[in-house]
């Protein structure tokens, strides 16, 4: 659909029924994209490349992620016997929670600073994606967020879309080929960040473009050390032997902050 009709009431109510008639289908596959969404939701606790589905965590028989960085945020994530988050706390005191019926995500809790909101899942075979029940502002009755995931050639690729009357704003992050292709379409722009993948069992090399039409690459020093270079921005992933990240460290000029993890086990 092209951007330059977005905002437009058809085109709004259009894409509100489309959404709030979409049917469930649950087949063999609904539980590998219900896994790999849930585990997607721990990069709230990852800096970097995590929140990007580009690095793959070994979560086998941890039971709670604590993450302590040294500007003094902390966060912990809970995580059942199958390596799924249940629930994902901030020093803040903002939350996520996840309730699973019969191995699938069913519905996230958020509470945030100015409401708490529960967002519930349906499947289609190998896609999850929002049910839509009520309007998010409960005021203007106009607005609604929309997001989906199908796991497809080894890749969560994810659309976000948010769904007004005035505007239709779609971000997503979409592998294809041997690049992850992040795009983010408004009424009048679109934007796009390109990572270009190796052909090697963790990517690497990975070089991207951002936003903003700066050049990082992502290379592996050592087993245990990986460096992402972007502009006077470095970040280092610690690995420990197991395949878990113990430190993150990002440093930009003379500012450095450092994230510790702490795992607890089964």
């Amino acid at each position: 659909m092209s951007i330059s009709v977005y905002g437009q009431k058809e085109v709004y109510e259009s894409r509100l029924k489309e959404y709030k008639s979409k049917k469930e289908k649950i087949t063999f596959r609904s539980k590998e994209v219900s896994d790999k969404y849930a585990k997607s939701r721990l990069g709230l606790l990852f800096v970097g490349l995590y929140q990007y589905g580009l690095l793959s965590l070994n979560l086998n028989a941890v039971k709670s992620i604590t993450l302590k960085s040294s500007d003094g945020n902390t966060a912990t994530a809970y995580l059942d016997s199958k390596g799924n988050p249940t629930k994902i706390t901030f020093s803040d005191n903002f939350f996520f929670q996840f309730l699973y019926e019969e191995g699938l995500l069913r519905t996230k809790g958020h509470r945030t600073l100015f409401a708490d909101e529960v967002t519930s899942y349906l499947y289609d075979d190998n896609e999850i994606f929002t049910k839509i029940e009520e309007p998010l502002d409960k005021l203007s009755n106009t607005y609604y967020v929309y997001d989906s995931a199908q796991f497809k050639d080894k890749y969560l690729n994810y659309t976000h879309i948010y769904l007004s009357t005035d505007e239709i704003i779609e971000s997503s992050a979409l592998k294809k080929g041997n690049q992850i292709v992040l795009t983010r379409k408004g009424k009048n722009s679109e934007e796009n960040f390109v990572f270009t993948l190796s052909n090697t069992k963790n990517y690497l090399p990975i070089s991207y473009y951002d936003y903003n039409g700066n050049k990082g690459v992502v290379e592996e020093k050592s087993p245990i050390l990986w460096i992402e270079t972007l502009g006077e921005r470095i970040t280092e992933y610690h690995w420990d032997s197991n395949q878990r990240i113990s430190k993150i460290v990002v440093t930009e000029g003379k500012e450095k902050t450092v994230y510790m993890y702490e795992y607890e086990m089964y």
